[in-house]
C-alpha cells in the first residue's frame, strides 16, 4: 500500500511538472517578451486571485494586439453591488454619472459561483470586460485619467468579430494551462452568447 501511494505522489507531481513545463514553452512562444520578466500580476479578489498570472499574460498579449501604450495601468477589479440582470461590468464615469469610477465590478452572485469550482469561467468574464476596458481607452487616446468617456454601443462591440476574437483568445492561456476544453467552450459560448442578447434587446 506504501508502495502505491507512493508511486501515485509521484505520478502526480511528474504530471503536474509536466503540465507546468507545457505551459512555459507556451509562454515563451506566444507571451510579449515584455511579460516573462513581469511578476506584477493583475490585482484580483480570491479566489480568481490563484490564476493572476494567466491574466495577467494575456493582458500583455492584448496590449500588444491593440498597438496600447506600454504605460496603461492595469484597471481595478472589485467586487459590488450590480443590478440582478448583470453578474460583471465596466463601469466609468460619463457626462451623466460624473462620480462613476473607472473600474471593473464583479457581483457578489458571480464571485460564489467563482468559490463553487467555476472560477475560471469567472476570470474568462473578467478578460472580457479587460478587452471592454482597453478598448474604451484606446477610443480615448489611452488616456485613463479623462473625467468623462463616452458612452458605447455595447451591442455593436459585441457583435464585433475582432472583440469576439479577442476575448475568445483568453481561451488559448486557459487551455494551455489547464487543458480544460470545457472551460475554453464556456469562454467560447459567452461571447456567442453576449453578441446574441444584444441582438435580441435592439429587436
Amino acid at each position: 500500500m506504501f508502495r502505491l501511494n507512493l508511486k501515485f505522489e509521484m505520478s502526480a507531481k511528474l504530471l503536474k511538472k509536466i503540465r507546468n513545463l507545457g505551459f512555459l514553452i507556451f509562454l515563451l512562444l506566444e507571451a510579449p517578451t515584455a511579460v516573462m520578466a513581469n511578476d506584477n500580476f493583475i490585482p484580483l479578489p480570491s479566489p480568481l486571485n490563484k490564476d493572476a498570472d494567466i491574466l495577467t499574460y494575456y493582458w500583455d498579449w492584448l496590449t500588444e494586439e491593440l498597438n496600447a501604450p506600454l504605460n496603461i495601468p492595469y484597471p481595478s477589479i472589485k467586487v459590488g453591488d450590480l443590478p440582478a440582470n448583470k453578474l460583471m461590468g465596466l463601469m466609468f464615469p460619463t457626462f451623466n454619472n460624473p462620480q462613476t469610477p473607472l473600474e471593473i465590478i464583479i457581483s457578489k452572485r458571480e464571485m460564489n459561483r467563482s468559490e463553487n469550482g467555476f472560477d475560471l469561467e469567472v476570470l474568462g468574464n473578467v478578460a472580457h470586460e479587460i478587452v471592454h476596458y482597453l478598448l474604451l481607452l484606446s477610443d480615448h487616446n489611452w488616456d485613463h485619467t479623462q473625467l468623462e468617456f463616452m458612452l458605447r454601443n455595447n451591442a455593436k462591440e459585441h457583435c464585433d468579430p475582432e472583440f469576439m476574437r479577442l476575448v475568445r483568445h483568453f481561451g488559448t492561456f486557459v487551455w494551455n494551462a489547464y487543458h480544460s476544453n470545457y472551460t475554453v467552450r464556456a469562454i467560447n459560448q459567452t461571447v456567442s452568447r453576449s453578441c446574441w442578447e444584444e441582438g435580441q434587446i435592439l429587436n
